[in-house]
């Protein structure tokens, strides 16, 4: 999304990838079946599993971490819900837990607005919600659950259209955990690659690991390596974009007279404290007399229990 963004006020900029472009073909892997290194890469996977290690125990964990030009975000559902403004600010009415971030909603608002365009958000804003904006699109025609929605309502909830990332085309199969070939699913690539590269000032160098940064006060090259070849790169300007796990994990590898401990890690923090989503999934499925309640999964949301009597409870 940087890429775009730069690509479309005039820059002309270079996307380097570890995973190769996989096209707008199928997957003929699904991504946690492959074994080998070779075989998770063609699938868009993190060539290697994560080990964890839990009260002294050491276990893989298949993290859905995506090796390919859109990232982990060709795996995702496609769900972006707009953060309510009690996410980001403290109020005396609705306590933010850390005491609110160092920038308010009011001035992420355009960003926010910008992402809804780019992705193609649809759907209905929270009735909850009385200071949400209307969403860019209204998804229609669309397949409510109605009978899903009608007993919500009856038991005084607030049922809303789920806020979707997917353009929803002729012949759109929904494809929200897994990766789409019809670019319908708004992710990393359709959304954010392919448009800058079709602005004809972007490009990107897939199958090419960056395996240090080198830098003292400021960053200085990049190193690369691909297909056995090892090469460096200049800029005027470089943006780490590496997820939760590959950009610290490139800091780290990054050593040098001036960072010992790894670029940016005078801290010792850089690495640590590492945060995965704590979910709690609870699926519904309609009762035994709703079998006409045809309606695609992720079809409805609704915010009734996010922040009750005074308690945030996510």
């Amino acid at each position: 999304m940087a890429a775009r963004r730069l690509s479309e006020l005039g820059l002309s900029v270079l996307m380097l990838e570890k995973g190769a472009d996989l096209g707008d073909t199928p997957s003929g892997l699904p991504m946690n079946s492959a074994n080998s290194p070779e075989e998770r890469l063609s699938a868009g996977a993190w060539p290697q599993p994560i080990t964890a290690e839990l009260d002294g125990t050491s276990f893989p964990l298949d993290g859905m971490i995506g090796a390919a030009v859109g990232g982990t975000s060709l795996y995702y559902a496609a769900t972006l819900e707009r953060p309510e403004r009690h996410d980001i600010d403290h109020s005396n009415e609705r306590p933010h837990p850390t005491g609110g971030w160092p920038v308010s909603h009011k001035e992420l608002a355009p960003y926010f607005a910008m992402a809804e365009k780019y992705f193609h958000i649809s759907g209905e804003t929270d009735p909850l919600d009385p200071e949400a904006a209307p969403l860019p699109i209204r998804r229609a025609p669309y397949r409510r659950p109605t009978r899903t929605s009608s007993t919500a309502c009856a038991a005084r909830l607030h049922p809303y259209q789920t806020h979707m990332a997917a353009r929803f085309i002729p012949g759109c199969e929904g494809c929200f955990g897994r990766r789409c070939p019809k670019r319908c699913k708004m992710d990393g690539r359709s959304a954010g690659v392919l448009p800058a590269i079709e602005s004809g000032r972007a490009t990107v160098l897939d199958r090419c690991t960056v395996t240090a940064i080198e830098a003292g006060d400021s960053v200085t090259a990049i190193r690369c390596e691909r297909d056995g070849e090892e090469f460096t790169l200049t800029a005027r300007a470089y943006v780490l974009a590496g997820g939760g796990l590959g950009t610290p994990a490139l800091l780290l590898r990054s050593r040098s007279e001036h960072w010992p401990e790894g670029l940016g890690n005078r801290s010792d923090l850089v690495g640590r404290n590492l945060m995965f989503h704590l979910s709690e999934i609870i699926a519904l499925w309609p009762g035994k007399g709703n079998k006409g309640d045809t309606a695609e999964s992720r079809s409805i949301s609704l915010r009734d229990v996010y922040y009750a009597q005074g308690t945030r409870s996510a």
